[in-house]
C-alpha cells in the first residue's frame, strides 16, 4: 500500500469504530431525545414494540357504563317474566359515568344509534378529577 491508502484505510476504520461506540459522558444526547438505532437494530426495536403492543392488547379490563337504576319491591321483581320492561331513571341525552377497573375515566351521553343504546364520550376525566369524584 502507498502511504495515502494506509491513512485512508485507518480513517475509515476509525470512523466505523466511532459509529459503533457509545457516546462519551461529555457527548450525551439532550434530555427527551433518543439516539437513532444503529443499522440493523431498527427491525428489532419495531418487533419489541409490536410485542409490547400485543401484550397490552391482551390485558383484561372491567369497563362499566351504568345506564341507570331502578327501585322496586322484591314482590314486583319476582312477578317479572320474559319481556318485562324495567324503566330506568336515566334517559336519552342524560350524562353517565364510564369507569374502568373501578376508576372514573370518562363521562358520556346516552344516545340511540340504529335502535341500540350507546354512550357518546363527552369528557375524559383526569386522575385528579377522578379522585375528587371518589372523595365526594
Amino acid at each position: 500500500m502507498q502511504p495515502d491508502e494506509e491513512e485512508t484505510g485507518q480513517a475509515e476504520a476509525v470512523s466505523q469504530d466511532d459509529a459503533d461506540s457509545k457516546p462519551d459522558d461529555g457527548d450525551e444526547t439532550p434530555e427527551g431525545q433518543e439516539l437513532a438505532p444503529a443499522p440493523g437494530q431498527a427491525g428489532a426495536l419495531a418487533n419489541r414494540q409490536l410485542d409490547l403492543d400485543s401484550a397490552i392488547n391482551e390485558v383484561d379490563l372491567d369497563a362499566y357504563a351504568i345506564l341507570g337504576t331502578a327501585s322496586m319491591p322484591v314482590s314486583q321483581l319476582l312477578r317479572m317474566g320474559r319481556g318485562a320492561v324495567v324503566e330506568l331513571e336515566t334517559g336519552v341525552g342524560d350524562q353517565i359515568d364510564l369507569t374502568v377497573n373501578g376508576s372514573l375515566v370518562a363521562r358520556g351521553e346516552v344516545v340511540v344509534v340504529e335502535d341500540r343504546v350507546a354512550v357518546k364520550i363527552t369528557d375524559l376525566v383526569s386522575r385528579e378529577q377522578a379522585g375528587d369524584k371518589a372523595g365526594k
